[in-house]
């Protein structure tokens, strides 16, 4: 489960990260705040996980799956791999690791 953790732990920071960068560059309110509400949730799921609750896994992976689906859906808008398909691309390594680790 630390792997799943950790990895949820880097994807928030990258989140939060966007939310700023988007907010900085198109002054995007929606942007900087779906981006701190997301990673804030998602940094406290990772927290869970490392203090191994299973809510917190379930609310990390739904919300990565729905990120994964509205940045898939903002990639098919744009075609710009930057940002949506950067984030469509660590969504799917984020469900990966959480489907690998749970396999075992």
């Amino acid at each position: 489960m630390n792997l799943s953790a950790y990895a949820l732990l880097v994807y928030g920071f990258f989140v939060f990260i966007g939310g700023m960068i988007g907010y900085a560059k198109a002054h995007s309110l929606p942007s900087l705040v779906v981006g701190v509400v997301s990673a804030i949730i998602l940094i406290a799921s990772s927290i869970a996980m490392f203090k191994q609750s299973i809510l917190g896994a379930f609310v990390g992976i739904a919300l990565t799956i729905l990120l994964a689906l509205f940045f898939s859906y903002r990639y098919i808008q744009s075609y710009k791999f930057m940002p949506a398909g950067l984030m469509v691309l660590l969504s799917l390594i984020v469900i990966v690791i959480f489907i690998a680790t749970k396999a075992k």
